[in-house]
């Protein structure tokens, strides 16, 4: 009679954790755990990277991000004009977006508020927030300076190494001075 209740027991389990799969048969979970993916379509990397316009970025963001497209561009085809400034963005949920900064600026950013995220984020820390509407995929990265945005920029290039899950991740330096990220949301 165990043996029965035992076999019922992980045969709901199993059933139970079926729910929600695609036709793979795996369970999906949308969040940052599923970068790059949700932004690739046959190898090619379909999301716009957006910066702040000229006039509220500085040189050395524009550098980092400009390093990030062409380490991406070494791993996937890029679409035209993947990398945009905000003034030239159609709209908020119009395609696929990864939008980057500081917290000096994010004057346009939408998704971030700079009273709560750039006011409390710790010295050296950057924020990745996963947005998801209307299947528009949308990662805000945000650094308290340009080099906390790099280094965000570092752990999505190489996202296999890191624990990226939820809807949020705090990137920051261990006390070995090496980068981790912590789940926040």
């Amino acid at each position: 009679m165990k043996k029965i209740i035992l076999v019922l027991a992980i045969i709901t389990l199993i059933v139970l954790g079926c729910k929600n799969t695609d036709n793979v048969g795996y369970k999906t979970k949308i969040g940052l755990s599923q970068y790059p993916y949700l932004f690739l379509e046959n190898n090619t990397f379909n999301a716009t990277i957006v910066v702040e316009d000229d006039r509220y970025t500085s040189d050395d963001e524009l550098v980092i991000v400009q390093k990030f497209v062409e380490q991406l561009q070494k791993k996937y085809t890029l679409k035209p004009y993947t990398l945009i400034q905000y003034s030239d963005l159609p709209g908020l949920y119009t395609q696929n977006t990864m939008y980057i900064g500081t917290c000096n600026t994010v004057v346009h950013n939408r998704f971030v508020n700079v009273f709560n995220d750039c006011l409390s984020l710790e010295k050296d820390t950057a924020i990745m927030r996963f947005i998801q509407q209307d299947n528009i995929t949308i990662i805000s990265v945000v650094g308290k300076d340009y080099k906390n945005t790099q280094d965000a920029l570092s752990v999505l290039l190489n996202y296999n190494k890191y624990n990226l899950s939820g809807n949020e991740v705090q990137v920051k330096y261990n006390e070995n001075n090496e980068i981790f990220t912590r789940i926040t949301g």
